[in-house]
């Protein structure tokens, strides 16, 4: 499970540098075993919202 997290926060990254597209990442959904596959999208949106809110103050 911390692998995919590594693997998600790496991935939104990349998109953020612009690095990879979006559809590199529904590849790599698509490359994860089913039974983890929510999880990994979860840790997905987790690191887009990270970086979508990063340098903000509440």
């Amino acid at each position: 499970m911390e692998n995919l997290d590594m693997r998600a926060s790496g991935l939104i990254k990349n998109i953020v540098l612009k690095k990879i597209t979006r559809g590199s990442v529904e590849q790599q959904i698509k490359q994860v075993d089913e039974r983890y596959r929510d999880h990994f999208k979860a840790r997905l949106n987790y690191w887009r919202e990270y970086h979508v809110n990063r340098g903000k103050t509440k």
